[in-house]
């Protein structure tokens, strides 16, 4: 299943790499480093529009519209805002390639699990971002809340009368600064979460290569100058607003409160959180994967496998007996069987399951000398392909000698799949030579693209003679190819001339950091690339930002909340009722002459002269209402009216009837 989804993305990013010509200049490559720099550029802006903003229902809105005046404080927010969805794409493109990798399970669940988690929390904040902003996406948000908790939660009505009352009793900036904290401490955490994503990785890569830091920062630039971030009416208690716009990536709860479904969306989003975040276990275990076995006696103490291995598995520790002063330990728990450790030893003390370095070597050479054997008049070509390709495109090929015309000679392909490119020491390349091969290609995956990380980095430094165990002198320049493209483009590598194929290339960094500049290619293909990412982005605004239908024409409501009903009476009659016996008092509220709501009072409340607050919104039609709110004893006939007025309702409006400690209206 894995390698269907596998397949159909690949399908998709063809026509991409096609145009960009190179897997130095495809952002989908690089989209885990590039969503740490999109959490960076959101702590700064997000920052800078803080200096701006003020705290409660009358304020935050003014606040956040007269940075909309200021070009440099209107630029920010746009930045901000269109950089948070980016974030949360990148991360989705992250998980999905991390997921059809099959680099979830086993040692892999930590960065999975944290991965989700840091998905939620995202949400989380984009969520309060769009409240911070105080407009009718905030006020439908806390309309959402209050109706929820009200509905749903023991003891709701007292919350929801609470939080309507947050505004008549100016205790607003409170609940905004609360909004304010959790945004900053979702973001405080995305950025944790990020350092325990990568805790196991040996040399993580925070940030991406030079040329996508200035063009991400470019793009996101440019598309917030020309498209400012938008801003909805002011939110009103008193407003049923007839449209919004959504940004369906965070506010996709929106549209479902809208038409009655928010529980049930919150349910399914809450399973399909904990479903993803259950994966590694839930789903069915690959068959297990051959372990490295250290052989002591060979081991040398040079420390090339632990620096080499990706994932912190191999750990030099002190050596007991013996010439040498350390020896290799796996830690099992940790290791991935990338076998990457295997073309890093030059002393054949590493085995990945029943494989050496030394047992593949012989194993190329008989293969080589058998084709040579079959086949004395072609050109034997020995090519080695990763897991990742033999999965694909390279499956046909592997195993056996397939016989191809080219330029009028046969040319007979010897393909050996390994689990990764980096698992070849340049001793096997060479074997292949020495067996009678004239032509030897590795094909593997693209740069910033290996399924284990490093191994095509690796391999590249060694045939390079930059990284130890280094391909020998003698075959410095033997005619050893490097092939570094993605899986479905198999047959792309295996007839490419040198500087053809070497657009795919790996760059040389400097103490893990890419240093250049400008990528292959030039400034031509940097302008494809910025192209390629900014129409995108704005197919993302224009389709994740939507407008949607909001109240109808003739929407009208009467909302009544009640914190204390029992505390609107007068002492005298509160002490009346608390002394007749067998007394049940009720609370009643007619809306045009209709009983709209009944509630008992209970007697130990009545004692205590504190029960619970009542929160209702009745739907009615534009126009006058008349609206009765009263307490009434029928055995003792007493009845002591609350409220008695007629209201004049408006289309798409709400009327207000609060009775608060310390206000009402």
């Amino acid at each position: 299943m894995l390698l269907w989804v596998e397949r159909l993305f690949l399908m998709v990013e063809k026509p991409i790499t096609r145009v960009l010509g190179s897997g130095l200049l495809n952002p989908l490559y690089a989209s885990g480093s590039i969503a740490v720099l999109l959490l960076i550029i959101l702590a700064v802006t997000g920052l800078y529009v803080t200096l701006f903003y003020d705290f409660s229902f009358d304020a935050s809105y003014p606040a956040v519209a007269r940075m909309n005046r200021l070009l440099v404080s209107r630029l920010m927010r746009a930045i901000h805002r269109y950089a948070s969805d980016i974030f949360l794409v990148t991360v989705l493109i992250h998980a999905l390639r991390t997921f059809f990798t099959d680099r979830f399970r086993r040692p892999y669940w930590l960065a999975w699990v944290t991965g989700v988690t840091m998905l939620a929390i995202s949400v989380l904040a984009g969520l309060t971002g769009y409240w911070l902003v105080w407009d009718y996406n905030a006020l439908e948000l806390t309309r959402g809340l209050i109706t929820l908790v009200a509905r749903y939660f023991p003891g709701g009505e007292n919350v929801a009368v609470f939080l309507v009352g947050l505004g008549p009793r100016q205790h607003s900036w409170a609940f905004m600064l609360s909004v304010f904290a959790l945004h900053v401490l979702a973001t405080l955490l995305i950025g944790f979460f990020v350092w325990l994503h990568v805790r196991r990785l040996q040399r993580p890569a925070y940030f991406p290569r030079l040329h996508w830091s200035y063009l991400t920062f470019v793009t996101v630039f440019l598309v917030a100058a020309f498209i400012p971030a938008y801003l909805l009416g002011q939110a009103d208690f008193t407003v049923l607003p007839e449209w919004l716009r959504a940004d369906v990536l965070y506010l996709a709860i929106l549209p479902a409160h809208f038409r009655g479904v928010a529980l049930p969306f919150l349910a399914i989003s809450f399973l399909v959180l904990i479903i993803a975040a259950a994966l590694p276990w839930i789903t069915r275990r690959p068959q297990s994967m051959p372990q490295v076995t250290i052989l002591p006696e060979k081991c040398t103490g040079c420390h090339l496998c632990a620096l080499d291995c990706p994932y912190q598995a191999i750990e030099m520790v002190a050596r007991e007996d013996g010439p040498y002063k350390y020896v290799a330990q796996v830690h099992h728990d940790l290791c991935v069987s990338c076998s990457i450790c295997l073309g890093s030893c030059d002393d054949d003390a590493l085995l990945w399951g029943d494989w050496s370095a030394r047992l593949l070597a012989e194993e190329v050479t008989a293969r080589v000398q058998q084709a040579r054997a079959r086949h004395s008049n072609g050109h034997i070509k020995a090519v080695f392909a990763c897991e990742r390709h033999t999965d694909h495109a390279a499956r046909r090929y592997v195993n056996q000698d397939v016989v191809i015309s080219h330029d009028d000679a046969s040319v007979v392909l010897v393909t050996t799949g390994v689990r990764c490119a980096g698992a070849l020491h340049p001793g096997v390349l060479t074997a292949a030579l020495d067996a009678g091969a004239q032509e030897v290609v590795v094909v593997g995956c693209p740069p910033d693209d290996c399924a284990h990380r490093q191994g095509n980095q690796w391999l590249q430094e060694r045939l390079d003679r930059a990284r130890a165990p280094r391909l020998d002198r003698e075959h410095a320049r033997a005619a050893i190819r490097t092939a570094w493209i993605p899986p479905n483009m198999f047959e792309d590598a295996l007839f490419a001339e040198g500087q053809k194929a070497s657009t795919w290339g790996i760059l040389p960094r400097l103490e893990g950091r890419d240093i250049r500049v400008l990528p292959p290619g030039g400034v031509s293909r940097l302008l494809v690339a910025l192209a390629l990412m900014a129409v995108p982005l704005l197919l993302l605004i224009s389709l994740v930002h939507p407008r949607f239908a909001g109240y109808p024409q003739d929407a009208a409501y009467i909302q009544v909340a009640i914190e204390n009903p029992i505390g609107r009476l007068r002492s005298g009659a509160l002490r009346a009722l608390s002394a007749t016996p067998g007394a049940t008092p009720r609370v009643e509220i007619e809306v045009d002459g209709r009983m709209a709501l009944q509630r008992n009072i209970e007697p130990e409340d009545l004692r205590k002269g504190r029960t619970g607050a009542i929160f209702r919104t009745f739907s009615v039609a534009p126009g006058p209402h008349h609206v009765r709110i009263r307490i009434v004893e029928p055995t003792q006939g007493v009845r002591v009216t609350l409220f008695d007025r007629r209201l004049q309702v408006g289309a798409r409006r709400m009327a207000l009837v609060y009775f608060l400690s310390y206000a009402s209206r």
